[in-house]
């Protein structure tokens, strides 16, 4: 049983690898890869379309279901992996695996955040070009972040886009680590949880 636990880790990580080149090479529009390309979107294509219907997992002008597929993936690999070093499976360590993956999504997109509203921020203080095709990108991607930011903190008061970026900047920061406290300290008490 245990090696065909690692067999299958095997292949699931294989698979990953292969989703992620897929997913990779789509961002370099317009080249063609001949033959490999094609034979690589035809193993992985069909599980990736299964999250794309997900309509939830676009958000602004971006698509998160590959991050989905993937995410699903290194669960399973995690639950392998965690029977094969504890013999079992409990409800404590499902519900662990679960969380650890919940908090891997929650943390890259606070993450994705933090960054591209740094870059925002630090290219406002720099005077660089703010209404090239880059910053419009930028800004349309952390727009909803930035306006629930406003709504929260400054409601009917004017304050300038840099203040709205550093308050986002600062409160997407403290919400990555309190999220990383929380979620470690949950995770522990789920894994240790007996049943």
């Amino acid at each position: 049983m245990i090696l065909g636990l690692k067999i299958f880790i095997g292949v699931l990580s294989g698979y990953l690898l292969l989703i992620l080149i897929r997913v990779m090479l789509t961002w370099f529009q317009g080249v063609d890869y001949g033959k490999p390309y094609r034979i690589l979107a035809a193993a992985t294509d069909p599980y990736l379309r299964i999250f794309q219907k997900i309509k939830f997992l676009r958000f602004s002008a971006i698509d998160f279901s590959p991050v989905a597929a993937m995410l699903v993936i290194v669960v399973l690999i995690d639950f392998a992996s965690q029977f094969i070093r504890e013999g079992r499976l409990s409800l404590g360590i499902v519900l662990a695996v679960i969380t650890s993956a919940l908090w891997s999504v929650v943390s890259f997109l606070l993450s994705l955040f933090i960054i591209l509203t740094a870059i925002r921020f630090f290219m406002g203080l720099s005077g660089a070009n703010s209404v090239g095709p880059f910053a419009r990108t930028v800004d349309l991607l952390i727009a909803p972040i930035l306006e629930k930011t406003r709504r929260l903190f400054f409601r009917k008061r004017f304050v300038t886009y840099k203040t709205i970026l550093a308050t986002t900047g600062a409160s997407l920061l403290v919400l990555y680590i309190a999220g990383k406290v929380l979620f470690g300290l949950l995770y522990n008490v789920l894994q240790a949880f007996p049943i």
